[in-house]
């Protein structure tokens, strides 16, 4: 039953038996440049995260990195604050000027701890960005 239909190839490249060539190991296509940044939402969810906690210093202390808000919303790169920062600071003015746009319920709980988010609240802060954005150009 597996096999039905198969259909035998006419030749067997003999390449294939051959083990240095079978199990030769190919380098990944990197980007030509070298840096491997991260620049898209797909990207940011499947890179491995350090399962052993966060970050520490030469005094095994956690080391927790943190910005503003607003500098996340005026980045020109924002899966690069996505993946690099664990907490936004909510402080007055960035407060202030998202209060218009419709921010999500739970922004301070997704600000709180980036690193746990999931793909909803980080689609959620993109869009968020996105109507900065807009709201800019008006």
């Amino acid at each position: 039953m597996v096999c039905q239909g198969y259909k035998a190839p006419d030749s067997i490249d003999p390449r294939l038996l051959d083990p240095k060539y079978a199990l030769e190991e190919v380098e990944d296509d990197k980007d030509t440049t070298g840096n491997d940044r991260i620049t898209s939402l797909k990207k940011l969810l499947t890179e491995k995260r350090n399962r052993s906690g966060y970050t520490l210093d030469e005094g095994k202390t956690q080391l927790f990195n943190h910005c503003d808000l607003l500098d996340f919303l005026q980045a020109e790169d924002p899966h690069e604050y996505l993946s690099t920062f664990h907490r936004f600071r909510l402080d007055a003015p960035a407060m202030e000027l998202i209060k218009d746009l419709k921010p999500p319920k739970d922004l301070e709980t997704i600000c709180a701890d980036i690193k746990v988010c999931g793909r909803r609240e980080f689609s959620d802060m993109l869009k968020l960005r996105y109507k900065y954005k807009l709201e800019l150009d008006r």
